[in-house]
């Protein structure tokens, strides 16, 4: 019973699972005990109590470990990666689902493996691996489509969708969120629906189409409040905020980043919460605050330098670079080195786009002086990732009117 109740009254379901737990710890059963911990795990997890969470998998996994069931084993070895990462450490995730992925195939569960692959696929699009995270996602989607499983085959499409915008072929997105989002609607699966609506509400931005992003977003924002899913709906009212700022709706904007932002620390989530923060900055830089537009920029650039993997983002670098504009350049030497410096640590054309829109237009044209002086002082095989980025930053530039 408690698998049924699950999904709709975690109270009940959590109740049947420890009457099971407690009945195959005095039978004993040892799978039971390992199957019903498991579940348990799942079931902190939904609620976004990590450290339970944590605990309730490392006792399955022992008792996986001991009878010994490797299926189970790689189950709860991915659903402990799935943890590692949703906490952002990454190379913890890595080793969890490597582990998981190497039991599945020796089993072989093309299930399994095709889960598993799709979740190193998110892994490394966090850490801006966007050629191994696309050879990660092909290789799920096919087993996805072999086997054949609708909502693998929906979540994958979904998730290359991302990556395409990531790197600007937004046409090929749009193509594969709307491939999802047929598919999410036919099984039905509303936590998809709700997600690719909010994806294809993201690409209209991009795209400058506020009335189109709009209704995605509403409808969205809909779908995960009837769920309920937190953290759709937090990224949901951040966007939405982020829209109210572009369109000078402040009041609307401020009202939606403050409720985005008290989801996200309830969760919690460090990605959502620098999100909210950077919005909150622009809000207040936007109507003229520029005291407490720095103190939003200070809180942002404190919480990204305490995680490793966003210390010296290319984005968190943009971020450095507006803080210095705000503050009125007080050290010009240190505001063009970072904002070099950004430059450099762009990866793809996505990271390109989000600086060009971070950055005020003198500051692009200052970077544009800093790059052109490179590219004519030294030979071209000296500056050939340089003159890359630099045509990839005019193209941007062209296409945005900045």
């Amino acid at each position: 019973m408690g698998d049924l109740e699950r999904r709709e009254d975690h109270g009940e379901a959590r109740a049947r699972y420890e009457a099971a737990l407690r009945l195959f710890e005095a039978i004993p059963d040892r799978l039971g005990q390992a199957n019903t911990l498991q579940a348990l795990g799942d079931l902190e997890r939904r609620e976004d109590h990590y450290g339970e969470a944590r605990a309730r998998y490392e006792a399955a996994l022992r008792l996986f470990e001991a009878i010994p069931d490797r299926l189970g084993q790689a189950n709860t070895l991915q659903a402990l990666g799935d943890l590692e990462r949703r906490e952002d450490h990454y190379g913890e995730a890595r080793a969890r689902y490597e582990a998981a992925l190497r039991l599945f195939e020796a089993i072989p569960d093309r299930l399994g493996q095709a889960n598993t692959l799709k979740a190193l696929g998110d892994l490394e699009v966090r850490e801006d691996h966007y050629g191994e995270a696309r050879a990660r996602y092909e290789a799920a989607l096919r087993l996805f489509e072999a086997i054949p499983d609708r909502l693998g085959q929906a979540n994958t499409l979904k998730a290359l969708g991302d990556l395409e915008v990531r790197e600007a072929h937004y046409g090929e997105a749009r193509a594969r969120y709307e491939a999802a989002l047929r598919l999410f609607e036919a099984i039905p699966a509303r936590l998809g629906q709700a997600n690719t609506l909010q994806a294809l509400g993201d690409l209209e931005v991009r795209e400058a189409h506020y009335g189109e992003a709009r209704a995605r977003y509403e409808a969205a924002l809909r779908l995960f409040e009837a769920i309920p899913a937190r953290l759709g709906q937090a990224n949901t009212l951040k966007a939405l905020g982020d829209l109210e700022r572009m369109e000078d709706h402040y009041g609307e904007a401020r009202a939606r980043y403050t409720e985005a932002m008290a989801l996200f620390r309830v969760i919690p989530d460090s990605v959502g919460i620098m999100n909210t923060l950077i919005g909150l900055a622009r809000l207040e830089k936007a109507q003229g605050n520029r005291d407490a537009a720095a103190r939003y920029y200070e809180e942002v650039i404190k919480l990204a330098e305490s995680i490793p993997a966003f210390a010296n983002h290319s984005v968190v670098n943009g971020w450095r670079s507006e803080y210095q504009t705000l503050m009125g350049g007080d050290d010009p030497n240190t505001l063009l080195q970072q904002l070099f410096n950004a430059f450099q640590t762009v990866q793809s054309s996505d990271q390109m786009r989000q600086l060009v829109v971070q950055l005020p237009i003198e500051l692009l044209d200052v970077l544009e002086q800093i790059v052109d002086s490179l590219i004519t002082q030294h030979p071209p095989e000296a500056t050939a990732g340089i003159r890359e980025r630099s045509d990839d930053l005019r193209t941007i530039r062209k296409d945005l009117g900045k």
